[in-house]
């Protein structure tokens, strides 16, 4: 059970993190779905403010290839791309191909199957829309989980530093048992808090040897859990990088999972906008 729960934390973190997952397109009753477990994230709301450029370009096509390293190792590359759109509760979003992957596996070395999740991003004036549809994957032999989808605000890029906004999201996981000789296991619910702040606005960082000009950034901590399971507490700080007519540049991650620290870094190496 600590196992499971380990695991199913750890989607949650990834996606949050904006380091997952391979990505399926939505149904329609799946679109309804990711949206509405927004709770007070004013996220279909009216825009927060009159945006100062586009820190982050979407189009068809667009694409972002970053250096990856997970606890100091470099991983292999990956590619955020931009599939194509979809609507989803009377927005156009805007679909991903893959987002900034990493494998997510158990502390035993067990690694999930089948992991499906569709990611979307918008923009509504300034505000930066994430949404992630439901999550599904599978421990062979054992169970499949369903993880309901939620939104959240990355980045309001109208923001002085200092500036601050706190969302709420909760997700509900439910689980399907393929033997009879593994326990049942109850519907998790998680409440997540997800506390932003604008640490930097029109600063220049160097990634990957280019320098960048026109960055803001943004620091996101998610705290999550239930409060019937102390031992589901996962906690983790990030650090966006935002370019001006770029998108991206650097996103760090530190995560800290019953008193096991995490690292995980993405720096842009090329990128092409259309």
């Amino acid at each position: 059970m600590k196992t499971t729960k380990l695991l199913f934390l750890s989607i949650f973190t990834v996606c949050f993190a904006f380091y997952s997952c391979e990505v399926e397109s939505l149904d329609s009753d799946l679109a309804e779905n990711a949206g509405n477990n927004n709770n007070n994230n004013n996220t279909d709301g009216p825009a927060g403010g009159d945006s100062t450029g586009d820190y982050w370009p979407l189009a068809v096509g667009n694409n972002w290839v970053y250096n990856t390293l997970e606890n100091g190792a470099a991983g292999a590359p990956t590619t955020m791309e931009v599939s194509g759109t979809e609507m989803i509760n009377g927005n156009s979003n805007y679909a991903f191909s893959s987002l900034l992957g990493n494998s997510i596996s158990g502390t035993g070395g067990e690694q999930l199957e089948g992991l499906e999740a569709s990611v979307y991003a918008r923009k509504n004036g300034g505000d930066y829309i994430v949404t992630v549809g439901e999550v599904n994957a599978e421990f062979p032999g054992l169970y499949s989980l369903s993880m309901t989808g939620y939104s959240y605000i990355m980045l309001k890029d109208y923001l002085e530093v200092g500036s601050t906004w706190t969302q709420n999201v909760q997700t509900t996981t439910t689980f399907t048992m393929f033997t009879d000789d593994f326990p049942e296991i109850p519907e998790i619910i998680l409440d997540n808090e997800i506390s932003n702040e604008i640490m930097e606005v029109g600063g220049t960082i160097e990634v990957e040897g280019v320098t960048y000009d026109n960055v803001i950034t943004v620091k996101s901590v998610m705290n999550s859990g239930s409060a019937l399971d102390p031992s589901t507490q996962v906690s983790s700080e990030s650090y966006y990088y935002f370019a001006k007519d770029v998108g991206i540049v650097k996103a760090e991650t530190t995560t800290l999972n019953e008193g096991v620290t995490s690292t995980s870094s993405n720096t842009l190496n090329s990128y092409e906008l259309f």
